[in-house]
């Protein structure tokens, strides 16, 4: 079991009220035989995390989808949000950062930006030309690899001051100047710090070498293709794409992009995102802690944690629990998210346990081992 404080502090502002309410569920799930045939998955597995999420054991739970071998096994909608509904987008917060890393890998693919290795400040000669020649070379060896690690080296404590913690920094027109002009105090590449700016530094990235914002994209590679209709994408006040957060979609929409990163980004028989950067933006590049290791805007376990059989598990996360586990291996897409309702100025999250928050658990205790090999 977990034992270390883990990620869920880094992206989320806490509350000190409480204003959580008891939840009805509407269910959708195909007969048994059906589950064990084509989706084979355990239908008492699912009777039981059916009758946990009800019982509030895995706190609000707004959405619950569970997909195997392409079947949607399990359909579950709080009815106390709207927001959680099949039809209505759901906000999902940094997962909007791992839908971000999909069209970097995609950019790159189409020939927009070399690779990962090119230099930060090569996309950012306008700010550069303003530095002096010691700022410059101290962002010298900053790459868009360490901006998607989290690791570029800024100086950022987004877990200890509030404005951070609550995107204050998004008040200024000129993001990447603001996060640019941080002191660099750590090697870029050696060390972990969650910096929510760095990710829109990336949108503009795709801005700049695109022509186009992440929503353009967005649209143009993944969501038309995908089928997806109704969906929102925040910008900042720049007026490019946020990076960071910022993404409203659908539950059933964003279970398909789950499934396309599962199938290697192949859609009927067309290649939407490569498999090679599916692959490489998934694997582990740094570590977080003993539980998780982290990628290029993807989380991963270590196995030493919850199970030491992660079955290649990767994962997006949002605030207020909002998830979206992706299991090549097993061909399992699990999509998960909260209902949120305002507690004074912030939002009320699903519970948490010493073992992390409680919607994690699912995944588990119930999900996992109603797996049918």
């Amino acid at each position: 079991m977990r034992s270390s404080s883990v990620i869920f502090g880094l992206l989320i502002v806490l509350g000190f009220g409480i204003c959580m309410q008891a939840a009805e569920y509407e269910v959708s799930k195909p007969g048994g035989s059906r589950l064990r045939e084509e989706a084979g998955l355990e239908q008492s597995a699912l009777d039981g995390l059916v009758a946990a999420v009800e019982a509030g054991e895995y706190g609000d739970i707004g959405t619950l989808l569970i997909s195997r071998n392409g079947v949607l096994a399990l359909e579950m909608y709080g009815s106390e949000s709207p927001m959680t509904y099949s039809d209505n987008p759901q906000d999902v917060y940094s997962i909007t950062e791992s839908i971000l890393s999909l069209l970097v890998g995609i950019a790159i693919a189409e020939g927009y930006i070399v690779s990962v290795d090119e230099p930060l400040m090569s996309f950012f000669q306008d700010y550069a030309s303003s530095m002096t020649a010691d700022e410059l070379a101290a962002r010298q060896d900053i790459t868009l690899e360490h901006a998607l690690t989290m690791t570029a080296g800024f100086e950022w404590h987004e877990t200890r001051n509030a404005q951070l913690r609550r995107g204050g920094f998004r008040l200024t027109s000129d993001l990447v100047g603001y996060t640019l002009k941080k002191p660099v105090i750590s090697t870029p590449g050696a060390e972990f710090n969650y910096n929510n700016a760095l990710s829109h530094i990336v949108s503009e990235v795709l801005y700049r070498a695109t022509g186009r914002t992440a929503k353009e994209l967005a649209e143009d590679w993944l969501f038309t293709p995908l089928g997806i209709e109704t969906w929102q994408w925040a910008k900042t006040l720049g007026g490019v794409s946020s990076g960071s957060w910022g993404l409203q979609i659908p539950p059933l929409d964003l279970l398909k992009i789950g499934e396309l990163c599962a199938n290697g980004g192949i859609l009927d028989g067309v290649e939407i995102i490569p498999a090679e950067w599916i692959e490489s933006s998934t694997a582990a590049r740094v570590s977080y802690d003993e539980c998780y290791d982290y990628g290029y805007y993807w989380w991963r376990y270590t196995g030493n944690c919850y199970s030491d059989q992660v079955d290649g598990i990767f994962f997006a996360f949002g605030y207020a629990d909002q998830f979206m586990w992706i299991a090549p291996e097993l061909e399992l897409v699990v999509v998960a998210t909260t209902l949120r309702t305002f507690c004074g100025d912030t939002y009320t999250r699903s519970l948490t346990t010493m073992d992390g928050p409680a919607a994690e658990l699912m995944l588990w205790e119930h999900i996992l081992p109603a797996v049918i090999e």
